[in-house]
């Protein structure tokens, strides 16, 4: 019951959202719409941006707490553990690009994931 309460609830928005016309900034080369594929990729490298923003703010703000401490050993234990978590978030993110890399150069650059009998098919109806 609640499964179809929220389905319908939804359905609204997801044809509403069919209709909107939004323009993207590409990152990269690579526009969201361009597909499905090319979407992933997009959010990918916004999340990359985002994280690595996040994680110079959590080190400038560490940073700050650590000077401004005057010697209160909690807010320098607190100052160095949120320059250490920053550091570690970062690493993080740039493992997770260099393995994508490493196994395959061209994971970042998928340009359709739609098999081409979908396509020829998708090209007759249109």
């Amino acid at each position: 019951m609640k499964k179809t309460i929220l389905i319908l609830l939804l359905l609204p928005t997801l044809v509403l959202a069919q209709s909107l016309n939004l323009n993207y900034p590409p990152i990269r080369g690579v526009h969201p719409s361009g597909g499905f594929a090319e979407f992933i990729i997009w959010l990918y490298y916004i999340i990359i941006v985002i994280s690595s923003a996040a994680a110079f703010g959590a080190i400038v703000w560490g940073g700050i707490e650590y000077l401004t401490s005057a010697g209160n050993p909690s807010r320098i234990q607190s100052g160095l553990s949120k320059i250490k978590d920053a550091l570690i978030g970062l690493l993080l993110v740039l493992i997770s690009y260099l393995v994508l890399q490493a196994i395959n150069p061209k994971l970042t650059e998928i340009k359709d994931l739609t098999p081409p009998s979908i396509n020829l098919i998708i090209n007759q109806k249109a």
